[in-house]
């Protein structure tokens, strides 16, 4: 069994460097499964996002492009693919948390990028369970290219959740524009949402195509027909021709073209 996990997640370092984005998150996908099918491993399951779902950011979008490949191959393979797609992971490398943890241990201030921010949330042995059995269950019914969405509960609130945080480590939040605090007191400074950020996540595009499953974390998307294989190497070769000149512009150009909801940024 492969789990492919592998992914440039920074969403506004990858909003400055597209072609790296369109590289590591398509390409290396591509690769992955493409080695896989051929060695006839058994199972391979693509670790996408929430940030797939109507993507606004160089990430999103191209996590979305891996799971159209995956679901595109996914019929013509012996391999059994799936996705297990899913929100932020508490403590995991680049979690929020860890960036919090640091800026307490410096005395603050705490930083949220809109109070109006909510995020789906939970910790990594919650999600390497469920991801262990979307890709148990993957394929059982004899359908390719499933895709699992993990159950996560309701969004947070991101400043409710860095409130609790400061709280759980022994001070009192203030929220505070100048970033002051006082004694016994941590500020939260809002400091404006970042390139390629959205106020809300989505974990599917429909919420009435999940399904439950024999599992009750882990749901299935009916969404339709998968995307035809040849529309896709399509959407391959232009993104490949794009990603080698490593032009900004013309990158993004190429993604919006198979993604019309991703707004193309500027120079």
């Amino acid at each position: 069994a492969v789990f492919h996990a592998a992914a440039h997640k920074h969403v506004p370092l990858m909003e400055d460097h597209p072609a790296h984005a369109v590289t590591n998150n398509l390409f290396g996908t591509k690769s992955i499964a493409d080695a896989s099918a051929a060695a006839g491993v058994e199972r391979f399951v693509l670790i996408s996002t929430d940030k797939a779902v109507n993507p606004a950011s160089v990430m999103g979008a191209t996590k979305r492009m891996a799971e159209w490949y995956v679901q595109a191959l996914a019929p013509r393979v012996s391999t059994r693919m799936s996705m297990v797609r899913f929100g932020n992971v508490l403590g995991s490398n680049g979690s929020v948390l860890t960036i919090w943890a640091e800026q307490v241990a410096r005395g603050g201030p705490v930083t949220v990028t809109d109070e109006r921010m909510t995020r789906y949330f939970m910790t990594i042995p919650e999600a390497a369970t469920l991801v262990l059995q979307a890709g148990a269950m993957a394929g059982r019914e004899g359908r390719a290219g499933e895709v699992f969405v993990l159950d996560m509960g309701e969004p947070v609130p991101v400043l409710t959740l860095a409130k609790r945080f400061v709280r759980a480590c022994g001070f009192e939040p203030v929220v505070d524009p100048r970033g002051a605090a006082g004694p016994g007191s941590i500020a939260i400074v809002l400091s404006g949402m970042r390139p390629g950020e959205k106020l809300h996540e989505e974990l599917a595009y429909d919420a009435e195509a999940l399904r439950m499953t024999a599992h009750p974390g882990v749901r299935r998307l009916d969404d339709g027909s998968p995307p035809r294989f040849e529309a896709v190497e399509a959407m391959v070769a232009d993104l490949d021709a794009a990603r080698r000149g490593w032009s900004r512009r013309a990158v993004l150009d190429a993604m919006a073209r198979h993604l019309p909801t991703l707004v193309a940024r500027g120079e």
